[in-house]
């Protein structure tokens, strides 16, 4: 049974995984562009933006719609894939009559 679904698992966690990767590197690399300005605003998120870093002011927060879309599109994305390699690694029947 767990052999069945190994295929969709692999898939769906390299799937989310990928997405993982882009918005820690967009993350990551949020802050280089702007060395020396402190009072520019700073967005993150692949592929809709989910985090605003803000202004002297405020505005600094997660973005509730990109948490959201991001984790949809991850989730999708991963459903995608593993059923993708799922189908490909699954026996092929053959009809010999």
């Amino acid at each position: 049974m767990l052999r069945k679904w190994l295929p969709f698992s692999i898939g769906f966690l390299v799937g989310v995984g990928l997405l993982l990767f882009a918005n820690s590197y967009s993350f990551s690399t949020m802050y280089e562009p702007y060395k020396i300005c402190f009072d520019c605003g700073r967005t993150a998120g692949f592929p809709f933006v989910m985090y605003n870093s803000g202004y002297i002011w405020g505005g600094e927060g997660y973005i509730a719609s990109g948490v959201f879309a991001n984790s949809m599109v991850a989730f999708i994305s991963g459903t995608i894939l593993g059923s993708l390699l799922y189908l490909l690694a699954r026996p092929r029947r053959r009809n010999l009559k």
